[in-house]
């Protein structure tokens, strides 16, 4: 079952960059161990390269989820 709608979501501050993508699908991976040739395994890739962290959230309120990214400034 593909998800209906997708909200993108981006904040940035001094020290970090975050990323945020929701989608009421049901299905939660696990960043930390995507499967390979997945959206979630290049996202992995380049967040976890430069020591961003990577965080998938439930909905409270459904069966959502939200996949949080932060990415440190990159040094000059």
């Amino acid at each position: 079952m593909a998800s209906p709608d997708v909200t993108v979501s981006c904040a940035a501050g001094p020290g970090t960059f975050a990323f945020g993508v929701h989608d009421s699908h049901p299905y939660r991976p696990a960043p930390t161990a995507p499967e390979p040739g997945t959206g979630l395994a290049a996202v992995a890739e380049l967040t976890h390269g430069p020591g961003g962290t990577a965080v998938v959230r439930g909905d409270a309120d459904g069966p959502g989820k939200s996949i949080w990214t932060t990415v440190p400034p990159r040094s000059a």
